[in-house]
């Protein structure tokens, strides 16, 4: 386990610690075998009274024949206790119980857990008491929780991004992406995916959001924004001529595009009824039918397209100059206490959960799937889970694993020899009596 992980808390952790008590087992013990001594000697000094001291006497050895019972049943369980000692094997092999039986107990466990807790009748039967659609929205709409999951993506997020630094990994993805792109029908996966995001309006929420974002990015980013307008200008050959000849007039190209940029997501994003916003949702939703067709001029277009630009470096070096320009900008971004990517992200999530508590059918669709994935999950994986759990009882350390089922229970167990010489000991001056009661 890492140092710097955290031990949880036992809230069920015992009281007493399993060195104390075998340290009270043990004195029991030894002070019962003092007063068993004490006894036979007051037995020989004191013979009026013989009776009712060998009645105490059988209970003292009552009391130590159950401490020592309960020592030997309580030790066998993880140890053999006549290792330096001869014993018949049919007594030797019923000790060190856990260790000698440690694939077995795996196996026990891992059936424990699959009929259980896996099995998929349970699965089912606990998850259709619940509303779980109902409860995830609920925890998403506490201002707590959303809070919480946006840093978490904050947090994350970068650190996957920053995974293609290395430079073998960006090359390695770079190589599979343009041949997964090159071998790929492009047309009816994406015609799939737009379709259902129009179908359940999660277009204009995306369309929102990247319009936020954008803003809120170039507004805050002058210096990245400008950079990523340099190479746009510098890797569109014949129209890099335009900002040189404007600045020979004393004309900012870069600085006027910025500007009509600026003022145009600005105006869209806060304006609902846009005339862009149903020319964008429109245009979108007649190329999706378009792709739809493989032999639409659409799909047509988009494949020819597709095989110009892998052919052409220039292109593909834009194309990865600007997804490094955007990487850099999102992992900045995503890094700063204030992101503008987290508070649309949040807002987006909370907006999301009360559709989603006010919508009762949407709930029981989306109940119905989280069922039949759990079934199918626990159908799937339940033996899986349980193979892996029973292989790591297999590869634990014996002495680990003893020395933990000990510090864990150990300490009730030690116990039992406490309640054996007490209970033995009454146990034999109750016999004891009764023998002198009938004689």
């Amino acid at each position: 386990m890492p140092t710097n992980t955290p031990t949880p808390t036992n809230p069920f952790a015992a009281s007493m610690t399993l060195a104390q008590s075998k340290r009270i087992a043990l004195g029991l013990l030894l002070v019962m075998v003092c007063i068993w001594l004490l006894l036979l000697w007051l037995a020989k000094t004191q013979p009026s009274h013989g009776q009712w001291i060998n009645i105490l006497v059988l209970g003292a050895e009552a009391g130590m024949v159950g401490g020592l019972a309960d020592w030997y049943a309580i030790t066998v369980l993880f140890r053999d206790p006549f290792k330096w000692v001869w014993m018949p094997s049919f007594i030797r092999k019923h000790t060190a119980i856990i260790p000698r039986n440690q694939p077995r107990i795996a196996w026990s466990m891992g059936r424990f857990v699959q009929e259980n807790f896996l099995a998929p009748d349970i699965v089912s039967a606990q998850v259709s008491k619940h509303d779980v659609s109902l409860y995830i929205a609920n925890w998403l709409n506490s201002t707590d929780n959303s809070t919480m999951l946006t840093r978490e993506f904050q947090k994350l997020t970068p650190r996957l991004l920053h995974i293609l630094d290395n430079p073998e990994v960006s090359a390695f993805m770079r190589s599979t992406t343009l041949e997964w792109v090159h071998s790929t029908q492009l047309n009816k996966p994406i015609a799939q995916v737009m379709h259902a995001m129009f179908n359940n309006g999660l277009h204009k929420d995306v369309f929102q959001l990247i319009l936020d974002t954008t803003n809120r990015w170039v507004n805050n980013n002058p210096q990245e924004t400008d950079r990523i307008i340099d190479t746009v200008i510098e890797q569109t050959g014949i129209f890099a001529l335009v900002p040189k000849a404007a600045s020979m007039l004393g004309i900012d190209i870069k600085k006027m595009m910025i500007a009509a940029i600026i003022k145009s997501l600005e105006e869209v994003s806060q304006n609902s009824d846009h005339p862009m916003r149903k020319m964008f949702s429109d245009s979108i939703n007649l190329w999706t039918y378009a792709l739809a067709d493989d032999s639409s001029e659409a799909s047509q277009l988009l494949a020819s397209n597709k095989h110009a630009m892998l052919q052409n470096t220039t292109i593909i070096n834009f194309l990865a100059e600007v997804t490094h320009q955007l990487r850099s900008a999102i992992i900045h971004d995503l890094e700063q206490p204030e992101s503008g990517i987290g508070r649309s992200l949040q807002s987006m999530i909370v907006h999301m959960a009360k559709q989603l508590q006010s919508n009762l059918a949407l709930r029981q669709a989306l109940n119905t799937e989280i069922l039949a994935l759990c079934r199918y999950l626990s159908e799937r994986y339940a033996d899986t889970v349980v193979n892996y759990i029973q292989q790591q009882i297999i590869n634990w350390d014996t002495k680990a694993m003893i020395n933990k089922i000990e510090n864990e229970v150990g300490a009730d167990l030690q116990m039992i020899r406490v309640n054996g010489v007490l209970v033995g000991s009454a146990i034999g001056l109750v016999l004891g009596s009764f023998r002198w009661l009938i004689e």
